[in-house]
């Protein structure tokens, strides 16, 4: 390769590594703004779902009006959490706990202490899965070293289900839940 070949070349290479530099730096600072944007929506999510969650049913349509499913969905997500399901008659709340596994339920109580959303599992199951429940919370490592991630997951899990049973009309969350 002759020598202004080796020169043309690396200039070239010179000049794409600086744009490929700026272009990372770009990045990087996009990645933090998408960051911020994201906790910002997370926020906006959760203060919705808190304004919304005292209204009733009639309210909250009134005050959806116009907005995406998507968003609605994920508002609603936010709106129900697992202590709720004290709140639930006591049919409903069987009907939800039949469709869990005895492992999701297990994880889900797992670092509650005598709640009423654990009395309230413990109290509308069957004795048979009561009894496999608590082997399988006794099983799980001591709390202090349980990952809150699989508690959190479980409960997701069950909360999702309690939604998704909500919006096919199999179950009702009374006013206020």
């Amino acid at each position: 390769m002759a020598k202004e070949d080796l020169e043309k070349a690396k200039q070239s290479v010179a000049e794409t590594v600086t744009k490929i530099n700026t272009i990372d730096a770009k990045i990087a600072e996009f990645q933090e703004q998408y960051k911020k944007l994201l906790e910002m929506r997370r926020r906006g999510i959760l203060f919705c779902a808190q304004t919304l969650k005292p209204l009733n049913d009639e309210g909250r349509d009134q005050c959806l009006e116009g907005i995406s499913e998507k968003l609605i969905d994920e508002i609603r997500t936010n709106m129900f959490m697992f202590n709720d399901l004290a709140l639930l008659d006591k049919r409903d709340l069987q009907k939800i706990l039949f469709k869990c596994s005895t492992d999701d339920l297990a994880f889900a109580v797992k670092l509650m202490d005598n709640t009423p959303v654990k009395k309230a599992i413990f109290s509308n199951v069957s004795k048979n899965n009561l009894q496999m429940i608590r082997e399988k919370e006794n099983s799980l490592r001591e709390p202090a070293t349980v990952d809150k991630r699989e508690v959190m997951a479980a409960q997701r899990k069950i909360i999702d289900l309690a939604l998704q049973m909500e919006k096919a009309g199999e179950i009702v969350f009374p006013e206020g839940v």
